[in-house]
Formats: structure tokens, C-alpha cells, sequence
């Protein structure tokens, strides 16, 4: 709305989605909205100009290296792990219909954690709820790790799998949704569209690495 001059309706809508807030606070915002909005429009001349390398200059490196970071950072968390649980509850030994119908509900949880993440978007600053979300996931894998290295039996099996689910509804509430967040108010307008595309590349290369650690390998495939 801000750069469109809807300036009246920008101050409005700062006033609902802002919490604890005063009138003087919310102008200020505003303010500097209106500010960074004219600055990157100076600069919208050059936009048609700018190349692959101007990411990696000045305070666009940062920007570039956050993204980049913040999308990789999905993928560190374990998601290529706890997004394909099926097959890691079949090794595990819960029966294969099972192991799917805790899979199609992990879905289901992680759509939840989805919808309940806009209203923590909303309210939480976008650093609070990425770290937070990290250390909640990693606590959740060491637990899941060392629980099944510490027996073999029913019980623990079952402790896993709801722990995994778990780690589902967590990352669909933090560190998945509010990824995207970050990446697109983190990068500078006039080079937004090619750190987006340079972010999204890392993710693609670390998901490679991941994937392929994270996969059984052909010998134990061939002997299953």
C-alpha cells in the first residue's frame, strides 16, 4: 500500500497487525516505510542493470548470505528425514500399513501447523520463531535418535514415530513457513527476484547432499 501512496490504509493496517504499540510508534514505522520505499525507487533505474555479482556486494552479500542460509536452514533441520518417515518406520519394523497411516497423518498435522503459523507470523518476530524452531527440532531428533538407539522394543517404536509427527507440526509451524518470509523481506527490491533465485539454488544443491545421506543405499536395498 505504501508504495502504491495508499498511505492512510498502510497506517490502518499497522494498527491491527501490531500489537502493544502506540500512534507515534506506528507513524514512525510508516515512516521509514515510506523512506526505504523511495530510496529503492531512485534506484529502480538501475534495476534493469544489475547482475548476478551485485548480490554479492556490499549489504546485498549479507542479504544474499541470509537467504541463502534461511533456505538451507530448512534442510539442516532434518526435513529430509522426518518428510519421508514411511520408510524409516518400515526399517524400524511397524508394519507398512501402519508406517503409511502415520505418514498421512503427519501430513495432516503439518497442514495444521501451516494455518496456526500465520497467526505466529503475525505476533513473533520472524528471528524468535526461526531460532526457536531450530532448537525445538534438533532437541526433537536427539531424543528420536537416542530413544531408538537405546532399545528395540514396541513401545519405543511408537514413542518415535508420535515424536516425528511432532517434529512434523514444529517445523510446519516455524521454521518452514516463516523461511519463505524471511527470504522475501530480507532481500533488497531491485535484486529481490535474483537472491531469491541464488537462495533457492542452495536449497536445491544441499537437497541433493541431503537426500542422498539420508537415502538407503543401493547394497542394503538390494539385500532388502
Amino acid at each position: 500500500m505504501v508504495r502504491n501512496g495508499r498511505l492512510e490504509e498502510a497506517q490502518h493496517i499497522l494498527k491491527r497487525i501490531s500489537t502493544n504499540t502506540n500512534e507515534d510508534e506506528i507513524k514512525g514505522t510508516l515512516a521509514m516505510m515510506v523512506h526505504t520505499t523511495e530510496i529503492e525507487t531512485q534506484l529502480d533505474n538501475v534495476a534493469s542493470q544489475t547482475s548476478y555479482l551485485q548480490c554479492f556486494k556490499g549489504t546485498d552479500r549479507r542479504r544474499t548470505e541470509i537467504c541463502c542460509m534461511t533456505f538451507m536452514g530448512q534442510l539442516f533441520s532434518g526435513s529430509c528425514f522426518a518428510y519421508t518417515p514411511t520408510y524409516f518406520f518400515q526399517q524400524a519394523g511397524i508394519k507398512d500399513t501402519v508406517s503409511y497411516s502415520i505418514g498421512l497423518g503427519g501430513t495432516a498435522v503439518a497442514f495444521c501447523g501451516t494455518i496456526a503459523s500465520w497467526f505466529i507470523l503475525a505476533n513473533v518476530g520472524r528471528r524468535k520463531i526461526y531460532t526457536t524452531g531450530m532448537g525445538v527440532l534438533c532437541a526433537l531428533l536427539f531424543i528420536i535418535g537416542i530413544v531408538s538407539a537405546a532399545s528395540k522394543s514396541d513401545d519405543v517404536k511408537w514413542v518415535a514415530g508420535a515424536l516425528t509427527v511432532v517434529w512434523l507440526f514444529t517445523y510446519s509451524l516455524t521454521v518452514g513457513p516463516v523461511a519463505y518470509t524471511i527470504v522475501a523481506e530480507t532481500s533488497a527490491i531491485r535484486v529481490r527476484a535474483k537472491t531469491v533465485c541464488l537462495a533457492r539454488n542452495a536449497y536445491a544443491l544441499m537437497n541433493i547432499v541431503c537426500s542422498t545421506v539420508s537415502s538407503p543405499s543401493p547394497i542394503s536395498l538390494s539385500h532388502h
